[in-house]
C-alpha cells in the first residue's frame, strides 16, 4: 500500500454543510495542501451520539436527517479516486443517543449494580455505549457490510470499547458463566483468581469483536481495510492490546492527542508510533488538529509540525483530523501539515520498506499491564516531589495506599513510568532503540526489561537463550518476579538469571538527599561518584558470582545530612550468563527520570547500556540533545530521520531552529548524503556530515 497519509474532516456544527461542498475541488485541495492519499469519510456521525445515523443510502439504517437525499460515500468516491485518494469510512461504534438505546433494550454496557454505564457516566457529556457481546454486535457487522457495499476500500472502527466497571449485562454474564461456571466477580478484586479470569474475558471480548468485524468487511471486499483504535499502550481498564489485535487488522493505530494544561511527553507521537510498529502491522498515529478539547480551534502550528515529524520518524503513517471542517482551507490549518508531509509525498522511497537500526530493545510486557500488582508493601505510599521554599522543606512520602484497586493503579503507574522513562532516556541520548512485544529479538544486542514484572515460562526461556547466545539484558526492579497472571513466580529467575538471591523489602520512599555510590568506574563515571537514588528501590542480596558496580548508601532521612556509608544492598550488579551479560538495576530509574529528568540518572543508565553494546553505533549524532535521531536501513542505504524537539520550556512550543548538528557514519562505504527537506547534497568527510539548520525535520539518505 505504500506510505499512507490519512485525513479526516468533520462538520459537527452542521452536518448538512456536506450538501453544499464542491467535492471535486475539495478532493484536489486535500491532496495538494494536506498531502492526503487516504481519507476517512464519516460513514456514521462522530458527534452527538450519532453512531446509529449513516451518511449513505441503505435500507437497513437510519440516515442522518440533515443529509436528506445525499449519499456521501458514493458521491464523493469518484472525486477522491481522481486525485489518487483511497476512501475508507469512519464508523462511530462507541457513542449512541439514549433514544437509540431505548429502542434496543439489553444492548447497553452495564455496571455491577445494573445501571447502564452511559447513564451513570454519559459519554462526552451526552450519550451511552453498547456492549460488544450483546446482539448489537450483529447490528454493527451489518453496518460494516453496508458501508463496504458503497465501493469504499475499508472502515475504521471508532470503538467499541469495554468501559471501566463493565460489563455485567445479561450477555456478558452468560458468556462468562459458560467459560468459568461462575458469575462475574465484584469489580477490582485483585486477590481473586476469578477476577483475573474476568480481566482476560474483557480483553478477549475486544479481540473477538475485531476478528468478526474483519470477517464482515472481507465478505464484501476481500482486500478491504479494517482497523480500530488499538491504544497507545496495553491497558486492562479499557482493554486494548495491540499485540493481540494485530492479526485482525490492517493497521495498528492509536491516538496521540495534544492537550493544553496537561504535562506532555516530549516524545509522545514518536513513542506511540514505535510501539505500534512493534505489532508487525503498518502503524498510524492519530493527531487531532485541535487545541486539545477545544476542537473548533486548530492545534498550534509548531505542535502540529512536531507531532507529524515524530510520527514520520517513528516509521509510521500519519493521520490528521479537523473536527471543525470550516477550518479546512485556512492556511493556519493546512500550512503546518504540508510543511512536514510534503517530504513524504515527494520522496516515498525514504518512507517505505524501511528496517529500523535498533541494537537496543525495550520489552513491553502486556501481562504486566494487565496483572501486575506489587507484593512489596513499601511501594504503597503517596509520593510528592521534595522542594525547599521559604526555608520550609515540603513533599516526600505521605499516606499509605491500602485499597486493592489503588494498589493496582500504583503498580500500573510504576510499570508504565519505568518503560516510558527508559524510552525517553535512550531517545534523548540517541541510543537507537525499538519496542519488543514478543519473541522478535533479531538484530538486538541489548534487551531492556523495564520492570517487566509478569513474565511466563516461555518468555523467560527466550530471554535466557538470547543471553546464552551472546546478547545482553538490562532488567530493573521486579522484572520477572511474578508469573503471567501476577502471581508470585515459582521459578528462580531473580536469583538464577538476574543474580539477586533474596529481597529484603524496599528502601523508604524519599525524593531528597539519598544516593548511590559507584564502587567501580565505567564510562564517564569514576569510583566514588554519586548518583541520585530513585524513589522506588529494592533491597536485594546479590549472588556470589555477580560483580557489584554500585551500591545504595544508607538512608540519611533528612536534608543537608552528612552522607552515611554504603548499605549492604547493590544498586547495579552485572554477571556473565553463557556467552552474554546480565545487568540488574534493583530500582525504577526510568520512572524517576520520567518524573524529574535528572541528567546524572540518564547518564548512569545509558552508560550501563553502552558498556554492553558490541562495538560502536553505526550512526551517531553530535549536537543539541533536543534533536531526535531515528535510523533505518533500506537496500544498502541509511535513512536518518532528524526531528528538532527544542523550543519553549512549556508546551505548546514555539520551536527554536537547531544548528551545529553532525551525523557520523561508521561504515566507510558511505560516500553520498542527500538532505531531502533541504533539497541538496551534503559534503561528507571521514564519515562525518554537517546538517544544515533544522527547523522541524530533516531526512538524510546516505549510501
Amino acid at each position: 500500500m505504500g506510505h499512507v497519509r490519512m485525513l479526516r474532516v468533520d462538520y459537527p456544527q452542521n452536518w448538512g454543510r456536506l450538501r453544499e461542498l464542491d467535492f471535486g475541488r475539495l478532493a484536489k485541495f486535500k491532496r495538494e495542501k494536506y498531502c492526503c492519499n487516504m481519507e476517512w469519510l464519516p460513514g456514521t456521525l462522530g458527534s452527538e451520539g450519532g453512531g446509529h445515523l449513516v451518511t449513505f443510502d441503505t435500507p437497513h439504517f437510519a440516515k442522518a436527517p440533515l443529509l436528506e437525499d445525499m449519499d456521501l460515500l458514493r458521491e464523493y468516491l469518484p472525486h477522491a479516486e481522481s486525485q489518487a485518494i483511497t476512501v475508507i469510512a469512519y464508523l462511530n461504534l462507541h457513542w449512541y443517543s439514549y433514544e437509540f438505546a431505548e429502542e434496543h433494550p439489553g444492548w447497553e454496557q452495564v455496571l455491577r449494580d445494573g445501571r447502564p454505564y452511559g447513564r451513570v457516566r454519559p459519554l462526552y457529556g451526552n450519550g451511552t455505549t453498547m456492549c460488544p457481546n450483546s446482539p448489537w454486535r450483529e447490528w454493527a457487522f451489518k453496518l460494516i457490510e453496508e458501508a463496504m457495499r458503497t465501493g469504499i476500500k475499508g472502515v475504521f472502527l471508532d470503538g467499541p470499547a469495554v468501559y471501566p466497571g463493565c460489563c455485567y449485562c445479561e450477555h456478558c454474564r452468560k458468556l462468562f458463566e459458560e467459560r468459568t461456571g461462575r458469575e462475574p466477580p465484584e469489580w477490582g478484586d485483585w486477590e481473586s483468581p476469578l477476577w483475573r479470569e474476568f480481566v482476560k474475558f474483557r480483553s478477549e471480548t475486544m479481540v473477538r469483536f475485531l476478528r468478526d468485524a474483519r470477517e464482515a468487511a472481507k465478505r464484501v471486499r476481500e482486500d478491504g481495510v479494517v482497523f480500530i483504535n488499538s491504544g497507545a499502550w496495553p491497558n486492562w481498564e479499557v482493554p486494548r492490546d495491540v499485540r493481540e489485535l494485530a492479526p485482525y487488522q490492517d493497521f495498528s493505530g492509536a491516538e496521540a492527542f495534544f492537550h493544553l494544561g496537561v504535562e506532555v511527553d516530549p516524545y509522545f507521537q514518536l513513542r506511540t508510533g514505535k510501539y505500534l510498529r512493534a505489532s508487525g502491522r503498518p502503524s498510524v498515529v492519530f493527531v487531532h488538529h485541535a487545541q486539545g478539547v477545544w476542537h473548533y480551534l486548530p492545534l498550534q502550528g509548531d505542535e502540529m509540525r512536531l507531532a507529524l515529524a515524530q510520527t514520520l520518524a517513528s516509521g509510521s503513517n500519519t493521520w490528521t483530523a479537523l473536527i471543525n471542517g470550516e477550518l479546512l482551507e485556512r492556511e493556519e490549518a493546512w500550512g503546518p501539515v504540508r510543511d512536514v508531509l510534503k517530504v513524504a509525498d515527494e520522496h516515498p522511497e525514504a518512507f517505505e520498506g524501511l528496517e529500523p537500526y535498533a541494537p537496543v530493545g525495550i520489552y513491553v510486557s502486556s501481562e504486566t499491564a494487565l496483572f501486575y500488582r506489587s507484593r512489596e508493601s513499601g511501594v504503597y505510599r503517596r509520593v510528592q516531589a521534595e522542594a525547599e521554599e521559604d526555608l520550609v522543606a515540603k513533599g516526600g512520602a505521605g499516606a499509605r495506599i491500602s485499597e486493592l484497586s489503588e494498589q493496582k493503579a500504583t503498580s500500573d503507574a510504576l510499570a508504565r513510568g519505568e518503560a516510558y522513562g527508559v524510552f525517553s532516556m535512550l531517545t534523548h541520548s540517541r541510543i537507537p532503540n525499538r519496542f519488543v512485544l514478543g519473541p522478535d529479538f533479531r538484530d538486538l544486542q541489548v534487551l531492556f526489561l523495564p520492570n517487566a514484572a509478569c513474565l511466563g515460562w516461555e518468555e523467560k526461556d527466550r530471554i535466557r537463550k538470547f543471553v546464552r547466545d551472546g546478547g545482553a539484558v538490562v532488567a530493573s526492579f521486579e522484572a520477572g518476579r511474578y508469573g503471567p497472571e501476577g502471581e508470585p513466580a515459582e521459578d528462580d529467575f531473580f536469583g538464577e538469571f538476574l543474580g539477586a538471591e533474596e529481597v529484603h523489602g524496599t528502601f523508604p520512599l524519599e525524593v531528597r538527599e539519598e544516593y548511590i555510590r559507584l564502587r567501580q568506574g565505567f564510562g564517564s563515571f569514576r569510583p566514588g561518584d554519586l548518583v541520585p537514588r530513585p524513589t522506588y528501590c529494592l533491597k536485594v542480596v546479590p549472588s556470589e558470582d555477580t560483580d557489584v558496580l554500585a551500591s545504595f548508601l544508607e538512608v540519611t532521612g533528612q536534608h543537608y545530612a552528612p552522607l552515611k556509608g554504603e548499605s549492604p544492598y547493590p544498586a547495579l550488579i552485572v554477571r556473565s550468563y553463557g556467552k552474554g551479560k546480565v545487568a540488574y538495576l534493583p530500582a525504577l530509574f526510568g520512572e524517576f527520570y520520567r518524573r524529574y529528568r535528572d541528567g546524572t540518572v540518564e547518564r548512569f543508565v545509558v552508560e550501563v547500556i553502552r558498556e554492553l553494546l558490541d562495538g560502536e553505533l553505526q550512526v551517531e549524532v553530535e549536537g543539541p540533545s533536543s534533536v531526535v535521531c531515528e535510523v533505518y536501513r533500506k537496500e544498502g542505504t541509511w535513512v536518518v530521520h532528524l526531528v528538532n524537539c527544542g523550543g519553549d520550556m512549556k508546551r505548546p512550543v514555539d520551536l527554536v531552529p537547531a544548528t551545529g548538528v553532525k551525523v557520523r557514519f561508521e561504515k566507510p562505504e558511505v560516500k553520498k548524503v542527500r538532505a531531502l527537506v533541504a533539497g541538496r547534497e551534503l559534503a561528507i568527510a571521514g564519515g562525518l556530515v554537517e546538517v544544515p539548520r533544522i527547523d522541524v525535520y530533516e531526512v538524510l539518505m546516505a549510501g
